[in-house]
């Protein structure tokens, strides 16, 4: 009995060890990303796998590790073009959207830049950005919220972040 025990817990070990995330072709939400961004006619940069559209550029001090960023946002879900607002900081924007606003914050987002706080790919989406940037951010699913259903948006789905940089404090 105890050998047979241990057989099926190894068994079980391998099927559970073989099981992987489910696969999101990652490699689509990247072609779909540039193929939206060249059809638009943007000019655009990748960092740390986030894809970024400059749409304004700021001329203040830019952040580096451990600086504290201040910034407004609109997180939209993404499918071949810029989808639903999910979450924003900004109260008109979430009223155009019709989010519950009971438990959103209208005041500017703040983290310490490099910190881990933010999703990944918000965070590498904001790296060396300037204080006055506002930026197109456009993140697969796998720098997002991944395997995780977050509110509004299904696991899996690739999310783009309206970003705009309101200070860089030294």
């Amino acid at each position: 009995m105890k050998r047979t025990t241990g057989i099926f817990a190894l068994i079980i070990l391998l099927v559970w060890g073989g099981c992987s995330k489910a696969d999101y072709n990652i490699p689509g939400q990247k072609q779909n990303f540039i193929t939206f961004m060249n059809n638009a006619g943007y000019a655009w940069d990748s960092v740390g796998g986030v894809y970024r559209v400059h749409l304004l550029a700021g001329e203040g001090p830019q952040a580096a590790n451990g600086d504290s960023v201040y910034f407004n946002y609109i997180g939209q879900t993404f499918s071949s073009r810029l989808g639903d607002t999910f979450t924003t900081n900004i109260k008109e924007e979430a009223k155009k959207a019709k989010l519950d606003t009971t438990y959103l914050d209208f005041s500017p987002k703040g983290v310490r830049s490099g910190d881990g706080s933010l999703m990944r790919g918000l965070e590498s989406g904001l790296t060396g950005c300037r204080q006055g940037d506002s930026l197109l951010l456009l993140i697969t699913s796998d720098l997002a919220y991944g395997d995780q259903q977050v509110g509004y948006v299904p696991a899996g789905t690739p999310v783009t972040f309206v970003v705009n940089v309101l200070k860089v404090k030294k």
